[in-house]
């Protein structure tokens, strides 16, 4: 969920043919790694061969954009942006 992509979690994202929240302005390839539904029993695999430095870079990317996934209802805005 949306709390784990806070803490720093690195998306795997499992759906063929779907559209993430924020695709259009997200660069979702910078920080979540995307698995076909046809790789999955080859998950595993794929997972353990992301390199530490591209780990990395996807958390660090990820840190850049997880105050967009905050929606803050009170307040009426998402992260620090309040759509003015």
């Amino acid at each position: 969920g949306m709390s784990a992509v806070i803490t720093g979690c690195v998306p795997v994202i499992i759906m063929d043919n779907t559209t993430e929240i924020f695709e259009e302005v997200l660069p979702y390839s910078k920080f979540s790694v995307r698995v076909p539904e046809a790789d999955i029993p080859r998950l595993h695999e794929i997972l353990e061969a992301i390199d530490e430095p591209t780990f990395q870079r996807l958390q660090a990317e990820l840190r850049c954009v997880a105050k967009y996934f905050l929606w803050t209802s009170v307040e009426g805005r998402i992260g620090d942006n309040d759509g003015q």
